[in-house]
Parts: structure tokens; sequence; C-alpha cells
């Protein structure tokens, strides 16, 4: 009879330290699934330098487009129709021979140019972009946006990589056309 009764006590010392190991498993959990959720709930995505994208924005500069302001066959490349469109905000621009305006033109064709080397779908990695153009000084400040152009939702994106192009107006301005792109990348 006494065998009995010490094997009672011991069962409920062993049962207590299985329940108190069962609530520090617990504790530690509930402490590891907040610290997880903060660390991912925070995340912000942070914008890099591309030299690919860097290439692909510089390349499209120099593609020829439809518009001859002088003369045929005198097709301007988009780097001169963003010179025009800027001309355009000052007043001083000139249509395309064809009538068209050279902004409407240089923003139709550099869209499709920058599509087709970026090929923008849910299914592909490039899930959206922002292309940026506008006029600033050397010392730095932005004058002005001539134009801007994108595709898709910049949501969920793994990383975000960027390029620049210059383009120098005149060497007596000291203006200064920027380019800028952005790419995001699921």
């Amino acid at each position: 009879m006494q065998d009995k009764i010490k094997i009672v006590p011991n069962c409920k010392r062993s049962q207590h330290e299985i329940a108190g190991f069962v609530i520090i498993v617990l504790i530690v959990s509930i402490i590891g699934v907040i610290f997880l959720s903060l660390s991912f709930g925070n995340r912000t995505v942070e914008e890099s330098s591309s030299p690919e994208i860097s290439r692909l924005l510089g390349s499209s500069m120099y593609v020829t487009s439809s518009c001859a302001i002088n003369y045929i066959p005198q097709y301007r490349d988009m780097q001169d129709l963003v010179k025009e469109c800027q001309k355009d905000l000052g007043g001083n621009s000139r249509n395309c021979l064809n009538g068209e305006n050279a902004c409407a033109v240089l923003e139709e064709e550099l869209q499709a140019v920058i599509e087709k080397g970026l090929e923008i779908n849910d299914g592909a990695i490039n899930k959206a972009y922002t292309l940026h153009i506008y006029s600033s000084s050397e010392e730095g400040g932005v004058d002005e946006e001539i134009l801007s152009l994108s595709k898709g939702v910049f949501a969920n994106c793994s990383r975000i990589v960027g390029g620049n192009h210059p383009i120098m107006v005149d060497s007596f301005s000291g203006k200064i056309l920027d380019t800028r792109l952005l790419v995001c990348r699921g």
C-alpha cells in the first residue's frame, strides 16, 4: 500500500514538469512568431542601381522616331524629341512634318521601346516600371517634369532597380535633361 502512495506523487510531479515544458515552448513560439511578423511586416524594398537598366535607357534614347522636324529623311531620335518637348514647355516647340506633336510622338514611341525592352506583365520578372524625364540645372535643382510614363503596379516587389541617362541641352544654358527609369522586379 505504501508503494502506491509513492507512485501517485511522482506521476503528479512529472505531469507538472511536462506542463511547464509545454508552457515554455508555447511562450518561446509566440515570441518567435511575433518577431518574425515584425521582421517581415516592416520589409522595405530598397532601390539599387542597375547597369542593365541604364544601358536600356541610354540605348532607347538613340532609337530613331517617326518624327522629322526640318526635312525628310532627317528623323529625330528619342533624345532629340526630349529636347523638343523641353522647348515645348517654354513655348518654342516645333511639330513633326506630318503634323503630329513631337511630345506625343515621344510618349507613344518611347513607351513602346521601353515596354519591348522590359517585357512588363504578371508572368515576367519585371512587374512594373516608371520613367521620369525632367529638366534640371547643373546645381542639382529640378525645374520641371517633361514626361512621365508608367505601367504596372509597384507592389510586392522583391527588388527595385533603376538607371539614369543625362541629356545635355547645350553647353551655355547649364540645363540637363535627366531620364530616370525604375523597374519593379518580383
